[in-house]
């Protein structure tokens, strides 16, 4: 039988519990309109959520979840605490606003049109001036991280005494004949 890893996803939840189940209220209807706060045969607060797969019952100590598609639904906490762990908000947010070479390259060329579209004064002259370092900067650093077709083939080892690969500037191994 194949064997599968649950992707690394980021899903909303809410604890339900009597202590802010009011709040957990506000928030899950936020989610989904008509999710229904009711009691149980106990007078216990309970959430009746329906689903695809029919309504269901959110319990004290139960888990709301709001999955990556914005369905909502119960978990057990036992099951819950095996299957996710809390996500530290800064360092997901400063992953999200990372982007690629590539990405960067894209936003100058855009910010570059928009600052050529302006009058050609001294500012916008300075301006187009970096923004074209700025991208020709990106692109050798996204041409060096590739390396080259010279550097890939490993033909750089016949170089006698160079250091460098003369097209992308990495290092060359230097190997030694023992003399």
């Amino acid at each position: 039988m194949a064997k599968y890893r649950k992707k690394p996803v980021v899903i909303e939840a809410e604890h339900f519990i009597d202590e802010n189940k009011e709040r957990v209220y506000s928030i899950v209807r936020g989610w989904q309109m008509n999710i229904s706060p009711s009691f149980d045969e106990n007078e216990k607060p309970i959430l009746l959520i329906p689903t695809l797969e029919g309504e269901m019952t959110a319990r004290l100590g139960d888990y709301i979840i709001k999955g990556v598609s914005g369905e909502v639904y119960p978990c057990k906490p036992d099951i819950f605490e095996k299957t996710y762990e809390l996500v530290d908000e800064a360092a997901l947010n400063k992953k999200e606003q990372s982007m690629t070479i590539e990405e960067a390259i894209e936003l100058l060329q855009e910010r570059h049109m928009t600052v050529s579209m302006c009058m050609s004064s001294q500012d916008c002259t300075k301006q187009n001036a970096a923004l074209d370092m700025a991208i020709a900067a990106l692109r050798e650093k996204a041409e060096r991280e590739k390396g080259c077709a010279f550097c890939n083939t490993g033909a750089h080892r016949i170089l006698q005494n160079a250091l460098y690969c003369p097209r992308c500037g990495k290092r060359l191994e230097v190997e030694h004949d023992g003399r």
